[in-house]
């Protein structure tokens, strides 16, 4: 991102975990930028079954979502806005308690941002 821009951001993502590895995540911006973003997910298998997570407003303050042995998917949408420094939007995810379980983000997960 460009010095004082302002950009929207998707990402949709799949995941596989397990109830006590959950997986946590965040996203990265340049020093001066703003940020907000906020999703909501879908257990497969699970008809009706939705989780949100909070709505976030500071770079690096992470979101925890349930981990199940079942795909779930999620959304996120927000807003990056861009002070004096130039940099990137970065998507980070690990488990939220270690585990010896994979903790796996899915093929064909996907961040779209546009100015």
């Amino acid at each position: 991102m460009a010095a004082n821009e302002t950009w929207y951001f998707t990402l949709s993502f799949g995941q596989i975990s397990n109830g006590t590895a959950d997986l946590k995540f965040t996203f990265t911006i340049p020093t001066g930028a703003s940020i907000q973003w906020g999703c909501a997910g879908t257990v497969v298998g699970t008809a009706g079954t939705l989780e949100d997570c909070p709505f976030v407003t500071s770079s690096g303050s992470t979101a925890a979502i349930s981990g199940t042995a079942s795909a779930t998917h999620f959304i996120v949408n927000g807003v990056v806005v861009n002070g004096a420094t130039t940099g990137n939007l970065q998507f980070q995810w690990a488990q939220n308690t270690a585990t010896v379980v994979d903790t796996k983000v899915l093929t064909n997960s996907y961040l779209e941002a546009h100015k």
